[in-house]
């Protein structure tokens, strides 16, 4: 997927309030998104699994990275 249309999605799904970006940046540059309440539900009543770290949202994004390009 490229840049633009990933970008598109986060927006999309960030503007029906399905995610919302979390407090914490890299360098103020890299965002960090997080599913809502309401993108749970969504998520779980599609069939979709949600799962939660506790060890950070830098590595909560690192491993989604690393577990997509699989």
């Amino acid at each position: 997927m490229d840049q633009a249309r990933k970008f598109r999605a986060r927006d999309e799904l960030d503007g029906r309030g399905l995610i919302a970006q979390a407090g914490q940046t890299i360098g103020g540059r890299i965002k960090f998104f997080r599913p809502t309440d309401k993108g749970i539900a969504r998520a779980q009543r599609d069939g979709l699994g949600v799962k939660s770290f506790q060890s950070g949202i830098v590595h909560e994004y690192l491993l989604c990275q690393i577990l997509s390009d699989e």
